[in-house]
């Protein structure tokens, strides 16, 4: 396999040094921790640092407040980032937002006038 260089910032400043090492770009973790490769799925790291992905089904007749939708599995701690695609048919405008390590809201909307729509959401989250 190819050397890879590292490039490592030291936490004393912005002064950084150059490593060479033999190992393989892709290292297999020792602590590999819990997983699911199904949707939904999550995988959750030795570190605590978990990653979830899922659909979520918003329902226009919430309002604006959005639906509310549990996580698959609660975060340990707190949720670092959350996003959204639209994952339907038609291209609906969508909204994602972290209430709490259990839950969050969803929102869709019709592109062209802005209302309320029944919308199907992949969303993908990283906490721990």
């Amino acid at each position: 396999m190819p050397t890879q260089s590292l490039h490592i910032f030291t936490p004393a400043g912005p002064a950084t040094k150059w490593e060479t090492t033999s190992a393989p770009l892709w290292q297999k973790e020792q602590y590999w921790g819990k997983f699911n490769l199904s949707v939904p799925g999550f995988f959750k790291m030795g570190n605590g640092l978990t990653f979830q992905w899922f659909f979520a089904q918003t329902l226009a007749s919430n309002g604006d407040a959005g639906t509310l939708i549990n996580y698959p599995i609660a975060f340990d701690n707190t949720v670092l980032t959350l996003q959204g695609t639209d994952g339907g048919s038609g291209a609906h405008t969508i909204g994602v937002n972290s209430v709490d390590r259990f839950q969050c809201r969803v929102w869709g909307r019709f592109p062209s006038t802005g209302a309320l729509i029944d919308s199907t959401i992949r969303v993908f989250a990283i906490g721990y």
